[in-house]
């Protein structure tokens, strides 16, 4: 009889950039810090964009296809968040990073 090989359950995590700089950005920050057999498994996805109430709704949308453990979007800031989003992130269990006030300002600054 053959053994059967246990594998270990990772912790899913998605998350959504609103355009392609910042799923750029987190893919540095996945290749940075996530490494290999680390017991998560992280998927980064682009929303393409269209404002906040679309890429919440694409996030809300993805986590519905798959059941990841952890979601979390990065917006821009430049547009304002409606209390509707907010409030249809927090009912998802979804966390909301902004980049004050967009992912290009936040590298330049980095940049100096």
């Amino acid at each position: 009889m053959s053994r059967r090989v246990r594998r270990p359950v990772l912790t899913t995590v998605l998350l959504v950039g609103e355009g392609k700089t910042e799923v750029a950005f987190l893919s540095h920050l996945k290749s940075l810090y996530i490494q290999r057999n680390c017991g998560i498994k992280l998927t980064i996805k682009n929303a393409h964009g269209k404002g906040p109430e679309y890429i919440v709704d694409f996030a809300v949308r993805q986590r519905s296809n798959a059941a990841y453990d952890r979601v979390a979007v990065l917006l821009d800031t430049d547009l304002t968040w409606s209390e509707a989003v907010k409030k249809r992130a927090r009912k998802n269990r979804l966390v909301l990073l902004g980049s004050d006030p967009c992912i290009e300002g936040f590298l330049l600054k980095i940049l100096g």
